[in-house]
């Protein structure tokens, strides 16, 4: 438990730095992608804007988050609040199934369970670069359920999560040859909280990979290819 919450505080220090764009252009192709069963979320990811995006605020009062999960329970009410939203804000109590029953519900709780949570290892490489420029994924992703019995329109749904630190590598994934790191969410937001750019710029100098022009579009929103849920 503490390595996990190690890790995790590690991850939003770095999350809090500042940004730079990139500046290298890729062709990504899959080359590995699996993934391994997690109890629960390590880090908060979109649940609470999730929440924000689907309710306004009268229509919630409080949140019933419903784990038997205790570990990734405890470290979603440490960080929730690195999100922006007003969810975050909200009277949020932690549950198990078992004890669920044991809790006043009204019309405007509403039911949060967290399931099907995997951590996702993925990497691409990069055709641009003669395949010597390469990205490591690794990836939360999950479904929450959100219910509200009570609501004067009831509601069941379940959606989908995902949070994610990727590293940009030249060869191999050790220092100096680390180009990038991005993180998301990092305030709600992609950020790339990391870049080496004296790295990237050797690199370009030498046509080892590809200088995006000043019209570029990147076709990966996200930094790499979409992915099958």
């Amino acid at each position: 438990m503490k390595k996990i919450i190690l890790l995790v505080s590690l991850f939003f220090l770095l999350t809090a730095s500042a940004s730079a764009c990139s500046m290298a252009m890729h062709e990504w192709e899959l080359i590995f992608d699996q993934r391994f069963p997690l109890p629960g979320p390590l880090v908060p990811a979109q649940e609470f804007p999730i929440l924000a995006n689907r309710f306004v605020p009268s229509e919630l009062g409080k949140i019933l988050w419903v784990s038997d999960a205790a570990v990734s329970t405890g470290i979603v009410e440490s960080f929730k609040n690195t999100s922006k939203k007003w969810t975050t804000s909200l009277p949020w109590v932690a549950t198990d199934q078992q004890g669920l029953a044991s809790h006043t519900i009204s019309s405007t709780t509403i039911i949060v369970e967290p399931v099907h949570y995997n951590l996702r290892i993925v990497m691409f490489k990069d055709k641009l670069s003669n395949y010597r420029c390469r990205q490591l994924l690794i990836m939360q992703e999950g479904r929450i359920k959100l219910a509200m019995p009570l609501a004067p329109r009831p509601v069941a749904e379940q959606h989908f999560t995902r949070a994610w630190v990727s590293f940009y590598f030249f060869d191999m994934p050790v220092p100096g040859r680390i180009l990038s790191i991005d993180a998301f969410p990092v305030a709600d937001h992609l950020a790339e909280i990391y870049i080496d750019t004296k790295l990237v710029e050797v690199l370009l100098l030498n046509s080892l990979i590809q200088r995006r022009p000043d019209n570029y579009v990147t076709p990966y929103p996200d930094g790499f290819p979409d992915l099958e849920q």
